[in-house]
């Protein structure tokens, strides 16, 4: 102990608050050391769980995909069974062939050729309910084509051990005859087989074109498992027996989880030679994991698994699949497991901390008991002078801003002031012309009731034209009348002259008269044609000139009632418009007298404002006068703890340093200082 105590006081070390240090360091560290200890045996184990679930996803992947494939491998010889083949019915045979092409969605084209290679029939749509060009199938002859040679002759894809036979297969493939059936680009496999009578003799071919759908969706439904799980970055291969690349879904790095078919990868990418991880072992039908330093574009470690599938699917394809798994998206659980065991260590510290205080407490009571006054007033009155200053400062500039905005609202509210009297002017001018527009309006329909008046009266008087047009023809048939006493009268002259011309010399007086009673009565005739000839001209003259007046009468008096109807309207409207000249005169008046009462407010407002800052700067100077009282506490606080904190002299410096000459506590107690220094230039 007194070997210890010599070192103590050797590197300056001997204060209460050096050997707390000094303890909690140890602690940590013998936590430390046994929590990274702990958290190496939890990531090995975590590593050896991470890569064989990864190899789990590869076999579960070779599971599914071997299911389908065994599906379609079967499923074409039990199409080719059907008897429909030999009865020749190309429409029952096309009927059983869309049947068939329903029941999957991974069937693109299902076609029947004759055993001398013409095409027969096929389905009419695809699973996509997508039109088949039947015309195009039909130019096809297929009688060279590898699927239907060895089909014919029965040379099959057959793997014994799997005890698979029956069906000849072509490998994963942009596939000629279904982007020909089908018009665009279709990526996939084909099963084909041999269609034979009830005798046991080929009659033709029946090939099944699938898509790669049923491929895809296995790797599809993989990630989305693994998406719930939190598992993002992933990728995922199939190659084929020679490593070239036949199948490969990136959703992470390309953004989407939909899947493409890139021409220039699938079947020239060779992935055994770019030495991916995984690919040689896959090939050499080995099944495991590895974790891998260059994936994901060489920037992070991944786990990588990987299989073969030639037990699920067939020895000639030679399939193998490797999946990658970023390694932080599987070992993410170990950070919570960390961070529990970094919360315990800090829970330990804390009870060494604690503990430390106790002793230092039953060391120097009395000094503990006065430096903690000291403290807490000291602290009390910083924290009171630093708010105190704060609010100051925040109300001084409320203040400032406070007054700026109260002149600002009143010189809007002058401006509004200025431009409602100028309102109240167009107002009260607007009216002023509102009625002498309806004044004249008025007199303009007096006007025009007059002018109708007058037309009555014109038509009054055509009226009286029409009775004397009457009168005249009237007098007409007086005149005929006249016209016939006068031919009677000249016929009785004329039998008058006759008779005087029998009665000799007796009678030539009377015949004198007979003849002048004659010619009177010639003049008669004439006169009365002529009255009569000058009675129908006038008459057809009244008679024109009364059909006109009365269409222009008529005309008039239409355009009266309408000019009348008009000038009612206008006045109606112009009365209307007055009345809502008027209430917008009141109402511009009653904002005058309110905003006016607002500006008398706010003036009140701004003598308050000014009072206010005044009392802001007061208490601004009060806020720095206790900040400096607090220092000089502060001050005095701090060399009372220098009693507590060692042997040394204590030195509180003008600047930010607070240190201890010649101790090794120079560091970690300045810096604790330097934040209260801090703090304070930011309160005063």
């Amino acid at each position: 102990m007194a070997l210890v105590n010599r070192w103590l006081d050797k590197y300056k070390l001997s204060s209460l608050k050096a050997k707390i240090l000094l303890m909690v360091g140890s602690m940590l560290t013998v936590f430390t050391v046994v929590a990274v200890i702990q958290v190496y045996f939890l990531y090995s184990e975590q590593k050896g769980t991470a890569g064989s679930s990864v190899q789990g996803h590869a076999i579960s992947i070779s599971s599914h995909i071997g299911q389908k494939f065994e599906k379609h491998y079967w499923g074409v010889q039990n199409f080719a069974q059907n008897r429909v083949y030999e009865t020749g019915d190309v429409e029952g045979i096309q009927k059983a062939l869309d049947k068939y092409v329903s029941s999957d969605s991974a069937y693109d084209l299902l076609l029947y050729v004759s055993a001398n290679g013409e095409y027969v029939a096929s389905n009419s749509r695809n699973s996509k309910n997508e039109n088949v060009n039947k015309a195009v199938l039909m130019s096809i002859n297929y009688s060279s084509m590898p699927w239907f040679t060895s089909s014919l002759s029965g040379k099959y894809s057959n793997d014994l051990e799997l005890n698979r036979s029956g069906t000849y297969l072509e490998n994963a493939q942009f596939d000629p005859i279904s982007a020909k059936a089908l018009g665009k680009s279709v990526y996939g496999l084909s099963f084909s087989t041999s269609v034979k009578d009830s005798s046991g003799n080929t009659i033709g071919v029946l090939t099944l074109r699938t898509n790669f759908s049923w491929v895809a969706s296995s790797y599809q439904n993989l990630y989305e498992s693994l998406k719930t799980k939190g598992v993002d970055k992933a990728e995922f291969y199939l190659v084929s027996k020679s490593g070239n690349l036949i199948f490969s879904y990136e959703p992470y790095g390309k953004g989407s989880m939909d899947v493409g078919y890139d021409r220039n990868e699938l079947g020239s990418r060779n992935l055994s030679r770019e030495k991916m991880a995984g690919v040689t072992e896959a090939l050499n039908s080995h099944s495991g994991y590895l974790l891998s330093s260059n994936s994901f574009q060489g920037k992070h470690r991944a786990y990588v698994g990987y299989t073969s599938l030639e037990s699920d699917t067939h020895s000639e394809l030679g399939w193998a699949t490797i999946i990658k798994i970023e390694e932080s998206e599987l070992t993410g659980s170990l950070t919570s497991q960390t961070n529990v065991f970094y919360g315990l260590v800090v829970l330990i510290c804390c009870g060494f901390l604690l503990l430390s205080w106790k002793i230092t407490s039953l060391e120097s009571d009395k000094l503990v008991f006065e430096t903690n006054n000291l403290k807490q007033r000291s602290a009390s009155s910083i924290s009171t002078s630093g708010n105190l200053n704060n609010v100051s400062s925040e109300l001084s500039d409320a203040a400032r801003q406070q007054q700026e905005a109260v002149q600002e609202t009143m010189a809007a509210l002058d401006q509004m002031m200025s431009m409602l009297s100028n309102t109240n002017k167009y107002v009260e001018e607007s009216l002023q012309s509102a009625d002498g527009v309806n004044q004249k309006s008025k007199d303009g329909s007096h006007i025009m009731n007059q002018m109708q008046a007058s037309m009555g009266f014109i038509q009054n008087s055509n009226k009286d034209l029409e009775s004397m047009a009457k009168i005249i023809q009237t007098i007409s048939e007086k005149t005929n009348v006249i016209n016939e006493i006068v031919f009677n009268t000249k016929l009785l002259a004329f039998n008058a002259s006759i008779e005087a011309a029998r009665a000799g010399v007796h009678g030539k007086g009377f015949a004198v008269v007979a003849e002048e009673v004659g010619n009177l009565a010639q003049l008669s005739g004439e006169a009365a044609k002529d009255i009569d000839s000058l009675i129908k001209e006038s008459q057809t003259q009244v008679l024109n000139v009364v059909g006109e007046i009365g269409e222009k009468i008529s005309q008039g008096d239409r355009v009266a009632n309408e000019a009348t109807e008009k000038f009612s309207e206008i006045a109606q409207d112009l009365t209307s418009m007055t009345q809502k000249v008027r209430d917008i005169l009141g109402a511009t008046a009653e904002q005058e007298a309110g905003i006016k009462k607002v500006n008398e407010a706010m003036r009140n407002i701004d003598d308050l404002t000014h009072k206010n800052l005044s009392l802001a700067h007061d208490s601004d100077s009060l806020a720095k006068s206790m900040n400096e009282e607090a220092q000089k506490l502060e001050s005095i606080m701090e060399k009372v703890r220098g009693l507590i904190l060692g042997s040394g002299d204590l030195t509180v410096e003008s600047g930010d340093k607070f240190y201890k000459k010649g101790g090794l506590l120079s560091f970690a107690l300045g810096k604790k200082k330097r934040k209260m220094d801090y703090s304070k230039k930011k309160v005063s």
